[in-house]
C-alpha cells in the first residue's frame, strides 16, 4: 500500500531532481517503456529512499555516467574519453566531482567547455574534463592508473 507524503525541497535540488528524472526517464523509453513504465519524480524519489535504507549509495553510477557519455562522444566526434579519479576508484563522495580525460578527435576550442557544461547538466553533477592535448605527461602518467575508458571511437 502507498501512501502519500509531502516534502519541501530547494529549488536547486528540484532542479537536479527533475534532471535525473529526465535522464532516467531517457534511458527508461530507450528500452523500449512506455507510459506507466516510464520513471516519475515519485518513482526516483521512492528509488532513491529505499537504497539510502538499505545502505547502498544513492549516488549515480558509472554506468550512468558511461551512458551519457556515449551519447556526448558521439555528437561531438571525440577520439576517446575516459574516466578517472574518485569515481573510477570507486571511492567517490557527495563532494566528488566527475573528472573526464578527454581525447578530443574532431573537437575543437570552445566545444571542450560545451561538451563539459552539456555532460554536467546531464548528469545534474559538476564534472572536470581535461584534454590530453593540454596535459603535461606527468599528470597523464598519473591519471592512467586508475583510467576507465568510457568511449573509443571507432578506427576505420
Amino acid at each position: 500500500m502507498s501512501q502519500a507524503i509531502s516534502i519541501y525541497l530547494r529549488e536547486d535540488v528540484i532542479r537536479r531532481l527533475d534532471a535525473a528524472v529526465e535522464r532516467c526517464a531517457a534511458q527508461d523509453r530507450a528500452q523500449g517503456l512506455e507510459g506507466r513504465q516510464v520513471t516519475s519524480r515519485s518513482k526516483l524519489i521512492e528509488r532513491i529512499i529505499e537504497r539510502y535504507l538499505d545502505g547502498e549509495d544513492p549516488k549515480f553510477g558509472m554506468k550512468e555516467i558511461q551512458y551519457h557519455v556515449i551519447d556526448l562522444a558521439k555528437e561531438y566526434g571525440a577520439a576517446k574519453v575516459s574516466l578517472f579519479g574518485s569515481y573510477a576508484r570507486g571511492e567517490a563522495t557527495d563532494s566528488s566531482d566527475v573528472d573526464i580525460l578527454l581525447e578530443k578527435g574532431d573537437i575543437r576550442g570552445m566545444q571542450v567547455l560545451d561538451f563539459q557544461d552539456e555532460l554536467s547538466k546531464r548528469l545534474g553533477h559538476s564534472v572536470d574534463v581535461v584534454t590530453t592535448a593540454g596535459a603535461s605527461e606527468r599528470f597523464l602518467q598519473k591519471i592512467r592508473k586508475d583510467e576507465v575508458v568510457l568511449y573509443a571511437a571507432s578506427r576505420a
